[in-house]
């Protein structure tokens, strides 16, 4: 019971920072920089983490059947990585990661096919840009659809990992 108001209270700091960006509240305030419907969509499963804790049957079904669906079945792996990278598709960031995303997305443009560092990458990126060129597939759309297939795959890694 302890655990629980001890979540309960780091919870409500979370809700907390997400009406406060800005570095005062760095280290809570995560919830900021996400758009409504995620913070809606985070405050909704915090408060339902929160009552599963306090109900029996709520945490048998989530706790329980949950794990036995997807760690269980192939069928409960595959439709979790979906709805993970449904997830990160929705709640897509319009940032360009580790500085150099907009240099990437330039070279992959010119048309190069070789890039020393991350070539497996950047020989994907540009395979997939050259097959979709006729559908008006950009540099971009490459760069997140490669990114969320990625995190889809790691989230099932993940689940296979676990169940070992």
């Amino acid at each position: 019971m302890a655990m629980t108001w001890c979540l309960g209270v780091l919870f409500l700091l979370l809700l907390g920072g997400m009406f406060l960006p800005g570095s005062a509240c760095w280290g809570f305030n995560h919830l900021a920089y996400l758009a409504w419907p995620g913070r809606l969509l985070v405050a909704g499963l915090g408060f339902a983490a929160l009552f599963a804790a306090g109900s029996r049957r709520l945490y048998h079904l989530l706790c329980v059947r949950f794990h036995r669906l997807v760690f269980d079945s192939r069928a409960g792996l595959a439709v979790f990585s979906l709805a993970a990278g449904a997830w990160f598709r929705l709640f897509m960031q319009r940032t360009h990661f580790l500085g150099d995303g907009y240099l990437l997305l330039d070279v992959l443009g010119d048309g190069r096919t070789r890039r020393p560092f991350d070539a497996f990458s950047f020989l994907l990126k540009g395979w997939i840009l050259r097959l979709g060129g006729p559908w008006g597939l950009t540099q971009a759309v490459v760069f997140q659809t490669v990114s969320v297939a990625a995190g889809m795959g790691a989230v099932a890694l993940l689940v296979w990992l676990l169940k070992r």
